[in-house]
């Protein structure tokens, strides 16, 4: 089977990214075969994993646009014969991610009776109705990356459902634990890792962390973006606050597995590479009370008037409650004994999430689609 994963950029960082290179690995391992193709060049010649890609025998090729205005002006042509090289003629499947290359992909793909266009859906994208509209025709099938992504999915864009099926996102749980680095830490280490977006709400969690009256407790937040400041402020000049600025995925994951406790205040999110790294390296969880969060535990919402819960994995908290999230930690740092009971349940939970069987669910939707019509 010829499977062509379609993506914006070659950006080292986690994510979205992370997880179309470890599916990549994953379809190669079972026999599939598989090209890459970015179309930003942000990336391509620095990022280590290009190199890794093409020696697991799997063809990585860019288009080489210095922006989105560029790649949707100059790139269709070339993308389009890199995609009549890569399927030579031959059934394939084009698997595209993100808002970027599911339009470029799908426009590239126009008169290719060979090609079925499959769209991952990641999360909740803003000002794209239109766009989801007008392509709905050329998408065989929509692959959101969760269950409560394709509720949310169908509810905003009504799809046929026959053509949407949730398959979860996965980790390569056995390759992020050997990036794993153990060092002596002298502190209890609370961490957050995203965009400075209102989606990841950081500000919450800064202002609430640095209320905490206790010696030996620090919160890292890893990241950049446009609400910088907001966070800043938020923190009010706290020593309990640190912004560490955009790091390597190695970093990250050195931070998680030093880390006492992973915390998630999103808005909402589709479903969580970083999440699911964390839970490979047994990171207890303070996660918002959002369902794409809450869900990968089965946990049930919040009762009323309810600010905070003790969970097994760790703390579910209300999800713009300022004052929950700082008694949710002081519960946390006032029983440390938690912390390896913790770990060892996220870690029950962390192997259902394997790239591996995620996978195998791909190629089930790749050879349906080859067998249908759109």
């Amino acid at each position: 089977m010829k499977v062509i994963q379609i993506m914006d950029n070659f950006i080292v960082e986690g994510g979205v990214n992370s997880f179309v290179y470890d599916l990549c690995y994953a379809l190669k391992e079972q026999g599939c075969d598989v090209s890459l193709i970015g179309l930003l060049r942000q990336g391509y010649d620095s990022n280590p994993e290009v190199k890794n890609l093409r020696n697991a025998g799997i063809r990585v090729e860019c288009i080489g646009a210095s922006s989105k205005k560029g790649a949707l002006m100059h790139g269709i042509g070339k993308l389009r014969r890199l995609i009549k090289e890569s399927s030579n003629g031959e059934q394939s499947i084009c698997n595209l991610h993100l808002k970027l290359s599911v339009l470029m992909g799908v426009l590239a793909t126009q008169g290719l009776n060979n090609i079925k266009c499959i769209e991952t859906y990641h999360s909740l994208y803003s000002r794209y109705w239109l766009q989801t509209k007008v392509l709905s025709p050329f998408i065989t099938m929509y692959i959101p990356c969760s269950e409560s992504a394709k509720d949310e999915f169908v509810k905003r864009f009504h799809p046929k459902l026959n053509k949407v099926v949730a398959i979860s996102n996965g980790v390569n749980c056995k390759k992020i634990r050997e990036m794993a680095v153990r060092r002596n830490e002298n502190v209890i280490t609370a961490i957050s890792v995203g965009r400075f977006t209102n989606q990841k709400n950081l500000h919450v969690t800064a202002e609430a962390f640095s209320k905490i009256d206790s010696k030996g407790f620090v919160y890292k937040i890893f990241g950049d973006g446009i609400l910088k400041q907001q966070i800043v402020e938020s923190a009010g000049g706290s020593e309990r606050v640190k912004l560490c600025g955009q790091v390597s995925r190695q970093t990250i994951i050195e931070e998680l597995t030093n880390c006492d406790i992973v915390v998630m205040p999103s808005l909402w999110e589709g479903l969580s590479i970083f999440m699911l790294e964390a839970m490979s390296l047994g990171c207890p969880m303070m996660i918002s009370d959002v369902p794409s969060l809450r869900n990968v535990f089965g946990e049930k919402p919040l009762n009323a008037g309810e600010g905070w819960r003790l969970c097994t994995w760790g703390y579910l908290v209300e999800t713009t409650n300022v004052k929950a999230y700082s008694q949710a930690m002081n519960h946390f740092l006032k029983h440390r004994d938690l912390i390896e009971k913790m770990r060892v349940e996220v870690e029950k939970y962390a192997s259902s999430y394997s790239i591996e069987e995620t996978a195998k669910s791909y190629m089930k939707v790749y050879m349906y689609c080859l067998q249908r019509e759109n």
